[in-house]
């Protein structure tokens, strides 16, 4: 019979692991991460006890070949093992237990966001990313679409007064920008209503990002684009985009999550999340550049694959969810040791949910 194995390829080798090895190695994570505590290998030969009957002498030295291996470290000479980064992927990877969500909290999710005005998009995130937090004990973080690749179905220029227009621009799954903007000149309702007219005809369907940057190409009567109607228009846009650019993509909730674990009495772990809390958009450069063009999947980035100092002692799951043509994230920040069965099949749900009751905005 062959024995099981498992092997990672690498830059430097290609290293191979025997089932006891992975047996080993699967139990200490799962130790860690519920006690918080290095791992020996006494208490790794009782938990084995009916499954590899091994003495702690024999445990010890797999725990030194994975240690070799950099699978596993130890945080003093004396001490027992914890997992690295590339022994955390390796469990993730594959012997990580395949748990499918429980009714129970796919219908408390479905629950809570039922109660919600599902017309308020952003109300509905911030919504989901709280219950998200809640079930999970970890501190949650929702990443907004780029509003500017959502398409736009229509403007309407309200008069306020002879000289001050109401701006609404209506973008797909109702989000909606306005704008109250001063005339130098008489407002003629008339001549509003069919420029207006004119101008859905040629920026309905479009993203708001392509109208930015071609608005005078869509405006094809020479002598349109020199009416002040038009450059109102023109002014609007840009005001409304460069608010866009500066709205805060990034929401994170649950904070007061995290200080239950002991890694967050130490002083550094807390300086280390006001820090992110402080600056959310350094999530946001994470996520973006580890989806690059690849958004059809749950991400699990774990401490030095983020390529971030701040966050070498955490890991993030995220999964990315849509709003019509426009991608956004869902997902969780916690230390290493996640228990990561329960927060990966969360986060998938949730984000699939949020991405069916989007969908039927549009």
């Amino acid at each position: 019979m062959k024995p099981n194995l498992y092997r990672i390829k690498s830059k430097e080798s290609t290293v191979t692991l025997h089932e006891r090895e992975q047996l080993v190695l699967r139990t200490i994570v799962q130790l860690h991460i519920s006690t918080a505590q290095p791992v020996g290998s006494r208490l790794v030969a009782k938990y084995l006890e009916n499954k590899l009957n091994l003495s702690p002498a024999s445990i010890r030295n797999i725990m030194c070949e994975l240690e070799e291996q950099d699978f596993l470290q130890q945080t003093h000479v004396s001490s027992g093992r914890i997992p690295t980064d590339k022994g955390y992927r390796f469990y993730i990877d594959s012997i990580l237990p395949k748990v499918k969500p429980t009714e129970r909290e796919i219908q408390k999710i479905e629950e809570e966001l039922k109660k919600i005005d599902t017309s308020n998009v952003e109300e509905l995130l911030r919504t989901a990313s709280k219950v998200l937090g809640f079930l999970s004990k970890y501190l949650s973080i929702i990443v907004i679409p780029e509003i500017q690749n959502i398409t736009i179905q229509k403007l309407e220029i309200l008069p306020l007064s002879s000289n001050r227009l109401l701006f609404v621009l209506a973008l797909n799954s109702n989000f909606v920008e306005t704008l109250t903007i001063e005339a130098d000149f008489d407002i003629v309702e008339d001549e509003i209503d069919s420029v207006v007219r004119y101008v859905n005809e040629k920026i309905a369907g479009k993203p708001l990002r392509f109208v930015y940057e071609n608005f005078y190409d869509l405006i094809e009567t020479p002598e349109l684009r020199e009416s002040p109607v038009i450059q109102l228009f023109v002014n609007f846009f840009d005001k409304i985009y460069n608010n866009i650019l500066e709205q805060e993509r990034t929401l994170i909730s649950g904070a007061k999550n995290l200080l239950q674990y002991p890694e967050f009495q130490q002083p550094d772990y807390i300086q280390r999340m006001i820090t992110l809390l402080e600056n959310s958009n350094l999530i946001l450069n994470v996520l973006q550049k580890f989806y690059n063009d690849d958004n059809s999947s749950i991400k699990i980035l774990i401490g030095s694959e983020t390529d971030n100092e701040l966050l070498f002692d955490f890991s993030i799951i995220a999964s990315p969810y849509w709003v019509t043509s426009s991608v956004g994230y869902i997902g969780l920040l916690g230390p290493k040791r996640m228990n990561y069965p329960k927060v990966i099949r969360l986060v998938d749900v949730v984000s699939k949910i949020i991405s069916r009751n989007l969908s039927n905005l549009t």
